[in-house]
């Protein structure tokens, strides 16, 4: 065996020709340490010195400046390092004059002899540092607030005042404290502040909820316990919020409350049919044929009287032969009066004032009225593939001003209508609808008049007229003459 380390040997297996040689070594442990470079005051990295055993690393910083001296042969390795090298000296951080001091305020000045003062915190006592320089210590400074000579008074509780616990809609400015100095007031509904004790009282916590707005109850619209004929649209809650409209008549639905309020049931009844039609024989007053509609009776104009049969027993009317119709006057027959642009019947005249008038011979032959014969119309409608054309007295249906319900009044109209619908099924008709809109904008006008022509289809569609057969027009208050609040009907070509 040579060397000092790692060592080497042979190994034979005997003597001869035959024998075989192994050649063996051993490693030297060896662990590593730092050269003189470590822990030296250098202007600059090291190169040499680094490692006095084992194997350097490279250097790693620009100062201060690390390696490693690894061992070899399974010797371990160590760290080694190098500082910077400066020009000044170390200088250690030391507190200053007002350090340990007992006073009323915070220090400003005297806070550090060497180094620099941090930042002074608290509200007494109060404390703050100096750091050192080079690598200099930092020192731990503090000074202590001046108690008050004074004698403390009354120990005082807080409490809390009147506002505390009760409803509120704004923020309370009075009443938050009993006892005790009030602190800021928090929050924006509830509301919450503090009463402060006195002199070691102890403080309470108060708080005024937010009060919660008004219950609202349900209440049923104009609607509601109005008989119609088709399910009501509008007028279906004074207040609340308004439900679904069910049934087919009676029409039911609910105005919910808000905030808690109670709801109301609502319900519109199937209004009924009226009774029979004034004779068309007869002719009706100004009231009767009013009677059964929102329009006003028109008034008598201007300059004319109305003239009245006489009411005195022995006034006696002179016998009229059936077949004799006296000549009458243009001017003793009153100009019938216009409203919105429809004529009503006229006065009849006062018979009593009238002269008498001798009949013609009986061998005179009287021509028949015109109003009984038969007119081009009616004879087309007879006649199968020639245009049809509706009464007059079903053409036109008249609305209440602001309403889209269908009136008792115009149900007999409707009835005849559809029934001349059914007797023809190969005709078709449009519903031209109007509306005023003097309290209104023409848009509302023209929506109104579309849920007037609606109400007439349902109710002929109830009826058993194909919908199909119904075109709608809405107008709205586009109308030259005639009552405004009306539904036309006219025969499609």
């Amino acid at each position: 065996m040579r060397g000092s380390g790692p060592w080497h040997w042979i190994c034979t297996n005997g003597k001869g020709k035959g024998h075989h040689k192994v050649s063996c070594q051993t490693p030297k442990v060896l662990d590593g340490s730092c050269g003189a470079a470590n822990g030296a005051a250098l202007k600059s990295a090291p190169f040499a010195g680094l490692c006095s055993a084992g194997t350097p690393t490279g250097i790693e910083g620009n100062g201060p400046w690390a390696w490693t001296c690894h061992g070899s042969g399974g010797g371990v390795d160590v760290s080694c390092a190098a500082t910077v090298q400066t020009s000044k000296g170390t200088v250690d951080g030391t507190c200053g004059p007002s350090a340990n001091t007992t006073r009323p305020d915070t220090p400003a000045a005297g806070l550090c002899t060497s180094g620099e003062p941090s930042a002074v915190s608290g509200t007494g006592p109060w404390t703050w540092s100096c750091s050192g320089s080079n690598g200099g210590a930092v020192a731990s400074c503090a000074a202590s607030k001046n108690s008050p000579t004074q004698a403390p008074g009354p120990m005082v509780n807080g409490l809390c005042g009147q506002a505390n616990g009760q409803l509120a809609s704004t923020q309370p400015v009075e009443g938050l404290c009993s006892a005790g100095d009030v602190t800021a007031i928090v929050g924006s509904g509830p509301w919450n502040w503090t009463c402060l004790g006195e002199n070691g009282g102890m403080s309470v916590s108060c708080t005024a909820p937010l009060e919660p707005p008004a219950p609202i109850d349900g209440a049923c619209g104009q609607a509601s316990g109005a008989p119609t004929l088709t399910k009501p649209q509008s007028g279906l809650c004074a207040a609340g919020i308004t439900g679904l409209v069910s049934g087919r008549g009676p029409w039911t639905w609910t105005c919910s409350g808000a905030n808690g309020g109670s709801p109301a049931s609502c319900v519109a009844p199937m209004a009924g049919k009226v009774g029979a039609m004034p004779s068309m024989t007869t002719s009706p007053s100004a009231s009767d044929t009013y009677a059964n509609t929102a329009l006003a009776a028109p008034s008598a104009p201007s300059g004319l009287v109305t003239p009245r049969l006489p009411t005195s027993t022995s006034a006696t009317l002179p016998p009229l032969d059936r077949k004799v119709i006296p000549s009458l006057t243009s001017s003793s027959i009153p100009r019938a009066a216009s409203v919105s642009g429809e004529e009503v019947p006229g006065m009849a005249p006062d018979i009593a004032e009238m002269e008498p008038v001798s009949p013609p011979a009986i061998s005179s032959q009287i021509p028949s009225a015109p109003a009984l014969q038969e007119t081009n119309a009616e004879r087309a409608a007879r006649i199968p593939g020639n245009h049809m054309t509706l009464d007059p007295t079903i053409s036109t249906v008249l609305f209440t001003r602001g309403s889209g319900n269908i009136d008792e009044s115009v149900v007999s109209t409707l009835d005849k209508l559809s029934a001349v619908l059914l007797d023809n099924p190969d005709i078709r008709i449009t519903l031209t609808a109007y509306a005023d809109n003097n309290d209104s904008t023409p848009r509302d006008a023209r929506r109104l008049s579309l849920t007037r022509a609606l109400a007439i289809k349902d109710y002929l569609a109830a009826k058993g007229v194909g919908d199909s057969r119904i075109d709608v027009r809405a107008e709205g208050a586009n109308t030259t003459s005639g009552y405004t609040d009306r539904v036309d009907v006219r025969i499609n070509d």
